[in-house]
């Protein structure tokens, strides 16, 4: 079994992802960096290593799931499993399985402020 987590991290908050290798080929991870524009900038951005250019794609797309939802991570799968295009399901039955996902939901501790002097 060629299983392997991976810890996301944007913002202290954090996205767990399990990755199964042998569900998952380095072909069917360039289809998915291939599918959305920038692609090559992304695999330059991180030094060809297409696993991590699709799951920095992947958190980004998490992210926004929850913040057009406003969903916990049992609602973030559930989208997926009903088709987001261009990514399987994060079920494990693809390769790919959302472990865990912290709640994003934005605090008054988030937000600072600047006087802007004229």
């Amino acid at each position: 079994m060629n299983v392997k987590k991976y810890k996301l991290i944007y913002d202290f908050r954090e996205i767990e992802i399990e990755v199964d290798h042998n569900k998952i080929s380095e072909k069917d991870l360039h289809q998915i960096n291939d599918f959305w524009s920038g692609s090559t900038e992304r695999l330059n951005a991180n030094e060809n290593n297409v696993l991590y250019a699709v799951l920095k794609m992947l958190a980004i797309q998490i992210i926004q799931v929850q913040i057009e939802y406003n969903y916990n991570e049992f609602g973030v799968i559930g989208v997926f499993d009903k088709g987001i295009e261009g990514w399987p399901k994060m079920d494990g039955t693809n390769g790919f399985k959302i472990v865990s996902v912290d709640e994003f939901l934005p605090d008054d501790y988030d937000i600072s402020i600047e006087e802007i002097e004229e």
